[in-house]
C-alpha cells in the first residue's frame, strides 16, 4: 500500500479531539457552550467576550479557566481594546470564534395570508433601522471582528512552530500541524459567504475559516425562537419542524467545535457544516410544497 497517508499510529483516540495549550476567543451565549468544551478538551486559555459585564462575570465565576473581557463588537475602538488585553495576556490566538449574532424583526413571508397582510407585517410593522442593525451586527461586526485578530491568529501560527498547541508533527519543520483557525457560528445567509470568500484570502497566511451554522440551541437569542416550544409534538408539515425532534444541547455544539479545533477537523478549511437538525433541507422542502399548493389547485 502507497505510503501517502502517513498516520500517526501512536495517537490513540481519545487525543483526536485534545486542544491541550490552546488560546481561544469567543462570544457569551452559544459561546459559553463552547468555552466550556474546550476547557474540558485542554485549552490553556479562553477569553469571552461580551457586552454585559455582569453575564461574563457569572460565567467566569461557573467555569474555572475562562478569562472575560468587555467588549462590543461593533466598536473598532472595543475590538482594539479586546485585542491589546489578549496581545498583552496571551500574546497569541490558535482559534477565533465569531459567533455574536441578534435575531432582529421576526416577521416574514407567510403563505396563507393575503397581500395586504403581507405588506403590513413585513412593510408597515418591522421598523427599518432595527432590520439594518441586524446586518451590522451579524454581518459587519462579524467581519472586522474578524480582521481585528488576524495578527494574533498569525502569532498562534508561530507559537505552535516553537512547539505550542498545533506544533510541526516533524522536528524542525515550520509547518504548524494545526493552523490558526477562525470560526463563525452563525444561521445568516449573509455571513457563508464572506468566511469562504475569507478562507481564500487568508490561506497565504495559514489561517483556516469555516463556519458553524446552527439550528435550534437554546440561548437567551434563540428564546423567542424556542420558548414554549415541544419539538416531540411538532408535525413534519408544521413550519418550523425539527427532525430532530429535539433542541441541540451542549454536546453537540461543545463537541462539533472540538472537532473543528482539534487534530480530528484540522484538515478542514472552507467548510460550512449545518449542525442544524435536518431543518434546512425539511424547510425547504416544505417552501416549496407550500408553494406549489396555489398551481396545483388551478390545475386541478
Amino acid at each position: 500500500m502507497s505510503n501517502f497517508f502517513r498516520v500517526n499510529t501512536a495517537m490513540g483516540t481519545e487525543d483526536y479531539f485534545r486542544v491541550d495549550g490552546m488560546v481561544a476567543w469567543y462570544s457569551v451565549s452559544i459561546g459559553l457552550m463552547i468555552a466550556k468544551a474546550l476547557v474540558s478538551g485542554g485549552a490553556s486559555k479562553v477569553y469571552i467576550l461580551g457586552r454585559r459585564k455582569s453575564a461574563l462575570d457569572a460565567a467566569a465565576e461557573q467555569h474555572k479557566g475562562i478569562i472575560p473581557i468587555q467588549c462590543d463588537i461593533t466598536s473598532k475602538e472595543s475590538l482594539q481594546s479586546a485585542v491589546d488585553h489578549v496581545t498583552k495576556d496571551a500574546g497569541h490566538v490558535n482559534l477565533l470564534v465569531a459567533n455574536s449574532d441578534i435575531v432582529g424583526p421576526l416577521a416574514s413571508f407567510a403563505s396563507g395570508i393575503s397581500i395586504q397582510e403581507t405588506r403590513k407585517t413585513m412593510f408597515e410593522d418591522t421598523d427599518m433601522e432595527e432590520f439594518t442593525n441586524t446586518f451590522h451586527v451579524n454581518t459587519t461586526a462579524t467581519y472586522f471582528t474578524i480582521l481585528a485578530f488576524v495578527e494574533l491568529l498569525d502569532a498562534g501560527n508561530k507559537a505552535a512552530v516553537k512547539g505550542g498547541f498545533g506544533a510541526p508533527l516533524k522536528e524542525g519543520s515550520d509547518v504548524p500541524s494545526i493552523q490558526s483557525q477562525v470560526i463563525v457560528t452563525s444561521s445568516v445567509g449573509g455571513l457563508l459567504r464572506d468566511p469562504t470568500h475569507a478562507s481564500t484570502n487568508l490561506t497565504p497566511y495559514e489561517i483556516r475559516v469555516s463556519v458553524l451554522a446552527p439550528g435550534c440551541f437554546p440561548s437567551e437569542m434563540a428564546d423567542p425562537l424556542v420558548s414554549g416550544r415541544d419539538l416531540g409534538k411538532e408535525k413534519a408539515s408544521d413550519k418550523f419542524y425539527v427532525p430532530a425532534r429535539r433542541f441541540g444541547g451542549e454536546e453537540e455544539m461543545g463537541g462539533t467545535v472540538l472537532y473543528l479545533a482539534s487534530r480530528a477537523g484540522s484538515y478542514c478549511n472552507g467548510l460550512v457544516l449545518l449542525n442544524y437538525g435536518g431543518t434546512a433541507g425539511h424547510r425547504a422542502s416544505n417552501i416549496l410544497r407550500h408553494r406549489a399548493e396555489p398551481l396545483k389547485s388551478i390545475l386541478t
